[in-house]
């Protein structure tokens, strides 16, 4: 399948500097597991390439619906924090 053609979006990025929308993408996915399990990664220090390289908030983005499915618990700054459900519970 064409990576254009995925359906599940992760979006990520700094709390105080998010590049701006389109620019946030970080990479598309066949299932939401694939997504949130990259978003988790990027926020850790495993995928980092120096000091601030750690994104601080991500969201997958279902782009069938528009809807945003998962997310961390931190979103960028002046964004509405997201539900239980989204966070998978994570506070």
């Amino acid at each position: 399948m064409p990576e254009a053609a995925k359906r599940y979006w992760l979006f990520a990025g700094d709390e105080h500097f998010a590049a701006g929308g389109w620019h946030d993408r970080r990479g598309m996915y066949d299932t939401i597991a694939e997504a949130v399990a990259e978003g988790k990664r990027q926020q850790t220090a495993e995928w980092c390439h120096g000091p601030f390289s750690v994104f601080e908030w991500w969201h997958v983005v279902d782009i069938a619906t528009g809807e945003i499915v998962a997310g961390s618990a931190l979103q960028a700054y002046g964004a509405a924090d997201l539900t239980p459900e989204q966070t998978g519970g994570d506070s």
